[in-house]
């Protein structure tokens, strides 16, 4: 495990628009980004292979049943690029996309 020091605690306001059990990765929106903020509250950093990992083993204790995918790529994804991503261990190859392409992703809340 990584040693951060004493615990304390943190007052945390949450929202957002990503809607639950879409199939667009909400719980790992919320466990990626807490982490961040968290890490950025406290001014720590870790790379962003073990902040991957760590989420992936986060969302798994509260029970989703998570393949890591969606953390490497939430904590790993660069501007301009898709990544290539591989585990045992987690490492990310850039891909470069075309220039002015776009994603769109959409839910029909149906």
């Amino acid at each position: 495990g990584m040693d951060v020091g004493e615990p304390v605690g943190l007052d945390v306001l949450v929202d957002g628009t990503v809607p639950t059990g879409s199939g667009l990765s909400s719980s790992t929106a919320f466990v990626c980004s807490s982490t961040i903020g968290i890490m950025g509250a406290f001014e720590v950093n870790f790379p962003k292979k073990e902040v991957a990992q760590l989420t992936c083993e986060c969302e798994r204790h509260i029970g989703t049943q998570s393949g890591g995918m969606d953390q490497a790529i939430s904590i790993m994804a660069k501007t301009g690029f898709a990544e290539l991503i591989d585990f045992n261990p987690i490492c990310a190859t850039d891909v470069k996309l075309p220039d002015g392409g776009s994603f769109v992703i959409a839910h029909s809340l149906a």
